[in-house]
């Protein structure tokens, strides 16, 4: 119990949890008080709404098949490695990167080009 993030959690003064497993383990673990931790289950947004892939696909000139990374391009996603895999690839697809540069990704971006 003497982390620093048992400490923050029970300075807290309300802890959210993702599940009753993690409430349970942050009383356990961490010493929080139960009736400081709300227990708040991932959902959906109702305006989000299903896009037609072929119409996303037509918007960004991508064939039917594309391998897609979603996140921050930088060099801890490893994703040198994964434009070298994708270069071996018997048949490649294409690699969409979807993301913002992060630190030192201009060789990420240089790679992808």
């Amino acid at each position: 119990m003497g982390s620093i993030q048992g400490a923050s959690a029970r300075a807290a003064a309300q802890v959210l949890a993702d599940s009753e497993a993690t409430r349970r383990d942050l009383i356990r673990l961490y010493g929080v008080p139960p009736e400081k931790i709300t227990v708040v289950y991932p959902g959906r947004d109702e305006a989000l709404r299903r896009v037609d892939p072929a119409l996303v696909r037509a918007k960004y000139g991508l064939p039917e098949t594309y391998l897609l990374h979603v996140g921050t391009l930088q060099p801890r996603k490893n994703l040198l490695r994964l434009i070298e895999a994708v270069r071996h690839l018997p048949a490649p697809a294409p690699l969409v990167l979807a993301g913002q540069p992060g630190w030192l990704s201009a060789p990420i971006m240089a790679a992808a080009e």
